[in-house]
């Protein structure tokens, strides 16, 4: 009778371990070659909410959290993310603003009416974040994959 007790457990094991491994889950996380460079769903002249973000949000800014990290925002569409003391050096993409998520290549949780989306591309993902806040000197951004606010300040 024990050794079906063992192979039971072993079953149950197998069977939780393989559910595990290949349940789909939701992710944000896109590879590059999927999305497409279009114009789609990105900045357009009429949306003045959109605009006044990306002329605010271009510059350096410094985690709260942490100040080795620090996020640069250019004007022609390049981000660049460095922390200090990494032996990576910097990581360079690409950022744009837009406000329909329904026109992305994964799914985009739908933050409602008004909301302002943030992609960030390096060179193997794509980041999605919500502008929540945004001064000459803050920065605010959820992260939609999950982790939560990011906080910066201006440097």
């Amino acid at each position: 009778m024990k050794p079906y007790i063992a192979f039971s457990f072993l079953a149950v094991v197998l069977v939780v371990a393989g559910l595990y491994w290949f349940w789909p889950t939701d992710t944000l996380t896109v590879k590059v070659e999927d999305w497409t460079t279009s114009s789609e769903g990105g900045v357009s002249a009429g949306d003045s909410g959109v605009s006044a973000i990306k002329t605010d949000i271009v510059g350096t800014w410094q985690s709260v959290d942490d100040s080795k990290f620090v996020r640069e925002f250019k004007q022609n569409g390049t981000v660049i993310d460095s922390y200090e003391g990494s032996e990576f050096g910097e990581s360079v993409g690409t950022w744009k603003l837009f406000t329909d998520p329904s026109r992305e290549p994964v799914p985009v949780p739908d933050m409602g009416e008004g909301a302002t989306y943030l992609k960030i591309i390096f060179s193997e993902e794509a980041l999605y974040y919500t502008v929540s806040e945004i001064s000459e000197n803050s920065l605010q951004m959820i992260y939609l994959g999950g982790n939560g606010v990011l906080s910066f300040k201006r440097i």
